[in-house]
């Protein structure tokens, strides 16, 4: 199917189809976007974090613990 085919397809959508259609759309944008931006050297530090992670579980804090220590740091 071609561009104006699809196009066509698209504009008999329902107006909430369509706006569905959209939003789904820029999320498959975004997340490619998102895969594409990583370097070689940002995997590497991830797959770092990931391995330190899995080495050490019970050094993790839970988020809003670590939220209201960040918070706590700012106030002073």
């Amino acid at each position: 199917m071609d561009f104006s085919a699809v196009l066509g397809v698209v504009n008999s959508l329902s107006l909430d189809d369509r706006i569905r259609l959209v939003e789904s759309v820029a999320l498959s944008i975004n997340a490619e976007q998102a895969k594409s931006e990583l370097t070689d050297e940002l995997k590497q530090e991830l797959e770092r974090r990931i391995a330190d992670m899995d080495a050490s579980p019970d050094d993790e804090i839970p988020w809003e613990q670590a939220k209201a220590e960040i918070q706590a740091s700012l106030r002073r």
